[in-house]
């Protein structure tokens, strides 16, 4: 769903952050540091809630800046 890609020193002041963006592009996101962890989880729950054979969730210990507005805020699936 998302597209994270690793920021560089001078980006950031010489720390390692992430930045991605939603599929469409109108919603983007900064980390100011290097993510904790990737959780992925393959349980019953979470296929629920992800719609998907899996969840992932991004944790870290700074605060996200997240810009943008989403195109859709639902989506009807035919």
């Amino acid at each position: 769903m998302f597209n994270v890609s690793p920021v560089g020193q001078k980006e950031l002041g010489g720390r390692h952050g992430a930045t991605g963006k939603c599929l469409c592009g109108k919603v983007t996101y900064r980390l100011a540091s290097k993510p904790l962890m990737l959780d992925v989880c393959h349980c019953k729950n979470c296929q629920r809630q992800a719609g998907a054979s899996l969840y992932r969730s991004l944790r870290c210990l700074t605060e996200v800046e997240v810009e943008g507005r989403p195109r859709y805020s639902w989506m009807m699936t035919p």
